[in-house]
């Protein structure tokens, strides 16, 4: 699976993946304008992504995983955090949720004000599923890991995460909390970054991510910086703000095929044909004998110089292989929308 990383050291914050959002928690707010890029605090040579708006805000870093729907995908999440002071509001640092459904739960990662280090589960109302505390005095810059796997065995956890700062080490950290405590449709397919506001607002510097066997890197990989909202590119302006030049969409068709309730998987020279209308009539608009299905079972084909539909208008799609015998052709027909493929 993709490992993705983000950095405020960047002048210009755009590389793959390409779809991230800005993402509210509860009632934050999910506004571009509310995140600048600052001169980091003391004892950081770089720079630092700071939460400037009225609320609470998250910055999501979508696309790590996707088109996975599993609730089995395990989540590896390194970065590095600053808490300014012992009174500071709570930090919440990193958290995962399941993507496309708000009435799913999320889980996040926070340093309270009372200085408990926990992860959270969040839906309606916040559910700490495992709680340590650090201290009162657990101020400054610190690191942070967080492992999310839903196929944890007798030697390890649901969750972990693990705290350390300059004077320490992951080996021998400042302190590690697990817990085994479950929500129900959390799937890790949007992990995110962000902080509240308060009169000294916390700061994060990077943050990396691993999914699967995938562990997250201890920085972030140049060529893999996160987008921000989408964007095709964002740029940081000398005062710190971020402003993002947003790319036309590419239409497209996009469909995950089966056998039974497996996907297919790896095929290639289909004959495809592609109808401006819900049902089919005269000739196609658009039509090849090359499309493939991925090794996920994903067929994708760009219309874009064809369809006079606009995104989400529907259209009809009609797919087909030769097989061996009749029994093994690959036939398909359907409505599908016109979606985004950029």
């Amino acid at each position: 699976m993709a490992k993705a990383g983000w950095s405020a050291d960047n002048e210009t914050l755009n590389a793959a993946p390409a779809s991230s959002v800005l993402s509210p928690l509860g009632d934050g707010s999910s506004a571009l304008a509310d995140w600048k890029v600052v001169t980091a605090a003391s004892g950081h040579s770089g720079q630092s992504m700071k939460l400037v708006g009225a609320s609470s805000s998250y910055l999501s870093l979508d696309g790590v995983s996707s088109y996975n729907g599993s609730t089995s995908l395990r989540v590896d999440v390194r970065g590095k955090a600053y808490r300014p002071g012992k009174s500071s509001a709570a930090l919440p640092f990193c958290y995962i949720r399941a993507k496309y459904d708000s009435g799913k739960y999320m889980y996040y990662c926070d340093i309270s004000g009372s200085s408990n280090l926990r992860v959270n589960g969040f839906n309606t109302a916040y559910t700490s599923v495992g709680t340590n505390y650090i201290g009162p005095d657990f101020t400054g810059w610190f690191y942070f890991r967080y492992t999310y796997d839903p196929n944890y065995g007798p030697d390890e956890n649901l969750h972990r995460l693990v705290l350390w700062d300059d004077s320490s080490s992951e080996q021998s950290p400042v302190l590690v909390t697990t817990n085994d405590n479950t929500k129900t449709g959390v799937d890790g397919t949007e992990i995110g970054l962000g902080g509240t506001v308060s009169t000294n607002t916390s700061e994060i510097a990077w943050i990396t991510v691993g999914t699967d066997t995938d562990d997250a890197d201890e920085a972030p990989p140049v060529d893999t910086s996160i987008k921000l909202a989408g964007a095709g590119t964002v740029s940081v302006s000398a005062s710190g703000d971020l402003t993002a030049t947003t790319p036309p969409a590419t239409k497209g068709v996009r469909v995950r095929l089966y056998d039974g309730q497996t996907p297919l998987a790896s095929i290639t020279g289909i004959t495809a044909l592609w109808w401006d209308a819900e049902t089919p009539s005269g000739a196609p608009v658009y039509e090849t004998n090359t499309a493939a299905i991925d090794a996920d079972g994903w067929l994708e084909l760009n219309i874009d110089a064809e369809t006079a539909l606009d995104l989400t208008d529907n259209g009809h799609l009609k797919l087909y292989k030769a097989g061996a015998d009749a029994e093994a052709d690959l036939h398909y027909s359907s409505r599908l929308p016109v979606v985004d493929i950029a």
